[in-house]
């Protein structure tokens, strides 16, 4: 066990983390996959927010992992930082950060609580849940993305007060603007726009700090290009150390940027 330290880029808030080295404990016999809504399930659930006059409200779960059971038997020795307490023997009782299961151990006891309010995973997507609305002719809508959570109901502050007894939930915002990569904003008819351009300016300002600036080159739209039969020679970081790190940064941001909107609107 040990501490972590990083810096929140929204406010840069300095956060500590109390971290289990996972690399060194077994997981082979449990589940450590956990599934997060699909971007397209997203979509829907605005679509029908909008449709049925819904209103959207979203929250970040905080300390997420850590208020979850842990589904392994696993201990440790305390160390230095425990004064007087140093040597003797920890058992672990939550899914602290770093262990192989916590996301799935939180993702299960979440699913408690929403199971406990009424709600029920579609067979479409299990990240997002539904049940039959006591408002109007229709049902109210929740999804999760690990401890990112967005309503769509007619009263959202009711769900998410039920959901404030057994979690701490901290950036809740009615209406949101932003939500999973994506820039939301309404007109005066209610039509809702979807843009990743907040998005991509922090990632080209974290490129340019790490990198360098980006050159700003018009893109080709050649039909008769294939890039996939480009048989020139790979990069090489012997000159440039950065390179393949900078195309790794550029290749992840960008599918990120394309996957949770839409092409267009990631341009």
């Amino acid at each position: 066990m040990y501490m972590t330290f990083d810096m929140k880029r929204e406010d840069l808030r300095h956060k500590s983390r109390l971290v289990v080295g996972g690399h060194v404990i077994d997981s082979s016999k449990h589940n450590t996959y956990s599934s997060t809504v699909q971007d397209l399930s997203v979509r829907l659930l605005q679509l029908i927010a909008i449709r049925n006059g819904l209103s959207i409200m979203t929250g970040d779960i905080s300390h997420a992992f850590c208020t979850a059971p842990i589904a392994e038997k696993i201990y440790t020795r305390a160390g230095p930082e425990f004064g007087a307490q140093q040597g003797c023997l920890l058992i672990l009782k939550r899914a602290l950060y770093g262990l192989k299961t916590a996301s799935r151990s939180f993702h299960e006891f979440f699913a408690d609580c929403l199971l406990r309010m009424g709600f029920t995973p579609t067979r479409a997507d299990p990240d997002l849940w539904c049940c039959k609305s006591d408002d109007y002719d229709g049902c109210d809508y929740l999804a999760t993305h690990v401890d990112d959570i967005i309503i769509a109901v007619k009263r959202p502050t009711e769900h998410m007060a039920q959901i404030e007894q057994e979690f701490s939930v901290r950036n809740q915002e009615d209406s949101p603007t932003y939500y999973l990569g994506n820039s939301y904003k309404r007109d005066a008819s209610g039509n809702l726009y979807v843009s990743s351009a907040k998005y991509i300016k922090e990632v080209l300002r974290q490129f340019a700090k790490n990198y360098g600036e980006v050159p700003k080159r018009p893109v080709p739209l050649r039909e008769k290009e294939h890039p996939e039969l480009d048989d020139s020679e790979l990069v090489s970081n012997a000159d440039k150390p950065n390179t393949n790190l900078s195309l790794e940064f550029a290749n992840g941001s960008s599918s990120l940027g394309v996957s949770t909107s839409t092409p267009q609107c990631a341009h």
